[in-house]
């Protein structure tokens, strides 16, 4: 029986908002940007005006919310160029990182105070506040002093949130518990479900925190042809032929799997994404047309990689000395 008119309307009504909502939830990240970043990255760092013009049509496409650090380079100054060429930009929500171990214990500090940190970045940004301020440091949660100087800056209103970057799950769900904490940035991919896999949602949408999740492709390895990964990652091959033979079985590209793997999820309220060309950002934001990736593919995802090795998972790890294992 054919579908009428009212119905293909709805049908389209109905994507369009899922469309809309997942373009809500994208947040360009910007540290290729500003560092030679990312394992499947053969061009390097983008020029200025290649970064410019990603920005540009990152906001023209309607992505509002923008994720950078003050440890990505010169990110934070390319990302303030682009603020600083146009006067349109009312709706631009921009999220910066302390330096990481700007305070630690017996070392001179990098900064006099949290609030001269904050005052840098907004300086290099051209902007007057910031929608968000994180610790890159997630140890410090749980060092009082600095705490204190994170919640005085959100009181002056140089900043409207404050938050963490975590890369454990005991930091994700302590974080999760406190009280002063409004954003948490963790990392939710397909390989990585270790955060996922624990009572962390249960606690943030509890206590009301938001939640970024970063890494969803881990760094383009994801994307990968097994024969290009680099010696160093042999043992993530086996991981990375289970993914390929699931795109296959199920007729979805590994693009579209590794981005609404994440996307998809309502428990994550915002994905960082980073690219280090105009067509990979397109890619991405072309994930944002209304399709979702079924059920059963989800939940073979969701079993297939349930306990990846930190040492796949971890970017900080892929440099010390291989393990002495393989998934073939």
């Amino acid at each position: 029986m054919a579908l009428s008119d009212e119905t293909f309307d709805r049908i389209r009504q109905f994507v369009e908002e899922i469309k809309q909502q997942r373009l809500q939830k994208l947040c360009l990240g910007t540290v290729q940007f500003g560092l030679d970043y990312g394992i499947a990255n053969k061009k390097g760092k983008p020029s200025l005006e290649d970064s410019v013009q990603m920005l540009n049509h990152a906001y023209d496409s309607g992505i509002r919310w923008f994720d950078t650090a003050q440890a990505y380079g010169n990110a934070e100054e390319i990302l303030g160029e682009f603020i600083a060429r146009r006067n349109d930009l009312k709706e631009l929500r921009v999220i910066s990182k302390l330096l990481p171990h700007a305070f630690d214990k017996g070392e001179k500090p990098v900064f006099e105070d949290v609030q001269e940190a904050v005052h840098s970045s907004l300086k290099r940004l051209h902007l007057n506040s910031l929608e968000g301020f994180l610790f890159h440091t997630p140890e410090y949660i749980y060092r009082d002093d600095v705490i204190e100087q994170m919640i005085k800056v959100r009181e002056k209103g140089l900043v409207k949130n404050i938050g963490v970057s975590i890369y454990e799950v005991k930091h994700a769900v302590d974080a999760a518990k406190m009280d002063w904490v409004d954003y948490i940035q963790i990392p939710h991919s397909v390989f990585d479900q270790r955060v996922a896999n624990s009572d962390f949602f249960d606690v943030a949408n509890k206590n009301g925190k938001t939640v970024f999740a970063r890494s969803a492709f881990l760094q383009g390895l994801s994307l990968m042809d097994p024969e290009d990964v680099p010696e160093k990652l042999d043992y993530a091959k086996g991981y990375l032929k289970k993914l390929i033979q699931l795109s296959e079985n199920y007729g979805y590209s590994r693009l579209e799997i590794s981005g609404l793997f994440t996307l998809q999820d309502d428990e994550i309220d915002f994905l960082v994404f980073g690219v280090d060309n105009l067509q990979q950002l397109k890619d991405d934001i072309e994930l944002n047309n209304g399709h979702s990736l079924p059920n059963d593919l989800v939940e073979s995802l969701k079993k297939e990689f349930k306990a990846v090795k930190k040492s796949v998972v971890m970017p900080s790890l892929w440099k010390t000395k291989k393990p002495d294992f393989k998934i073939e």
